[in-house]
């Protein structure tokens, strides 16, 4: 009775790695951030806003357009206090009010501004690229 019950053990901690395996193996979905193309650019404080500028290159997988919205998380910068907000919605730089983008299939490059509200500290903490969220609508 004991070794029937090592072998399940064994085959559901077996199981559990593949699955384990096979998630981590996907990685990414049908639409992704190609970091190593990407960058942060810069950022400015103009009285009680900071707007983050962005350079992202996107790949959609996807044979079809895809709309999307994109959140950056800032949690380093609110945490020192240069922003009041964690999480801030990209918008185009020509046209702030559009906060969705459609993305062809390939590869896409977007400049974007993340915007927020000052929280009094004027030194952001890196020159690194946000975390990304991409959601598709």
């Amino acid at each position: 009775m004991q070794k029937n019950q090592r072998m399940k053990c064994f085959v559901v901690a077996t199981l559990c790695l593949m699955l384990l395996f096979s998630i981590t193996a996907c990685g990414k979905g049908p639409v992704y951030l190609v970091e190593e193309q990407s960058c942060f650019l810069d950022f400015t404080v103009d009285g009680e806003t900071v707007e983050f500028r962005c350079h992202l290159c996107i790949q959609n997988e996807l044979s079809n357009p895809q709309k999307v919205s994109l959140t950056g998380h800032f949690s380093e910068d609110m945490e020192a206090g240069l922003i009041q907000e964690e999480s801030l919605l990209a918008s185009d730089p020509e046209v702030p009010e559009s906060t969705t983008f459609l993305l062809q299939p390939g590869l896409n490059t977007l400049d974007v501004v993340f915007t927020g509200t000052f929280g009094g500290n004027h030194q952001k903490q890196d020159r690194l690229l946000p975390e990304i969220s991409i959601e598709i609508h």
